[in-house]
Formats: C-alpha cells, sequence, structure tokens
C-alpha cells in the first residue's frame, strides 16, 4: 500500500475495530486491494493470498452464506455469468473488480445517494464492456 490505512471502532474504549465495514484507505489503495484480487492473489509474482482464498470468496455460492450473491465480504451478483465482484461501502464505495480485463474501479463516495447500489454496480458493468482491454492502469 502506499499509505497507512485505519479501521473505524465500534467504541474508543475497547478499540475494537468494526469487522463487518470501516477500512479506511487513499483510492490507489484500495485500487491495490481490488487488482491483488482480480491477479488470483498474485503481486507482481509474489502469491500473498492464495488462489483457493480468493476464488472461494469471490464465487457464487450459498453455503457459507444465505445469499447466493454474498461471500465472505464481496458481492458476486454480476450479470450475463461474468466473474465480476465488488466490495460495498455503507456510503456509497466501491471496490469493483473485473479480472479479465485487469480492470479494478474506486469510487469513494459520501453517500449512495437516491441512485442506489443497482445503479452504481449497472455503471460499472457498462464501462467494463466498453473498456479496450488494450488501456491499462498504472499500480
Amino acid at each position: 500500500m502506499e499509505t497507512d490505512g485505519s479501521w473505524s471502532l465500534d467504541s474508543t474504549k475497547s478499540g475494537f475495530e468494526k469487522m463487518e465495514s470501516g477500512v479506511n484507505a487513499r483510492a490507489r489503495d484500495f485500487a491495490r486491494f481490488g487488482m491483488l484480487f482480480a491477479k488470483e492473489g498474485n503481486w507482481r509474482g509474489k502469491q500473498l493470498i492464495s488462489r483457493g482464498w480468493v476464488e472461494e470468496s469471490t464465487r457464487a455460492e450459498a453455503s457459507t452464506d444465505p445469499s447466493l450473491n454474498y461471500q465472505y465480504f464481496w458481492w458476486v451478483n454480476t450479470p450475463e455469468g461474468k466473474e465480476h465482484f465488488s466490495a460495498r461501502g455503507n456510503y456509497g464505495q466501491y471496490i469493483y473488480v473485473a479480472p479479465e480485463k485487469d480492470l479494478v474501479i474506486v469510487r469513494l463516495g459520501k453517500e449512495e445517494g437516491e441512485l442506489g447500489y443497482g445503479y452504481w454496480t449497472s455503471l460499472f458493468e457498462k464501462l467494463s464492456t466498453k473498456l479496450d482491454t488494450s488501456v491499462k492502469g498504472s499500480s
């Protein structure tokens, strides 16, 4: 990561981190995190997270969670059978990952707004289909 991140706390007295949310980082660092998952846990030739864990946590499957579309803090409900997935924050933050295109889209929002989750994931999906695969972002 480029800079130190932080966790929001459930209470300052206990110092207990919010496990379901509360990760704070810069957009570039969220993008790097997304790209780590896009590359099956491999970062610049070094396996940092096992491929098996990445695969298990980003596929649609209902035995580990009541929802087919949500696994280990990743939303995996993407259209047309593509293996795209996203992390979503309470206030409209997103890490959207399209592994086959080496694409990560990060949105740091202040709120979800009237448009809602469906709007943003649909927009990111449309953008990913229009992306020329020869265009790559920097890391």
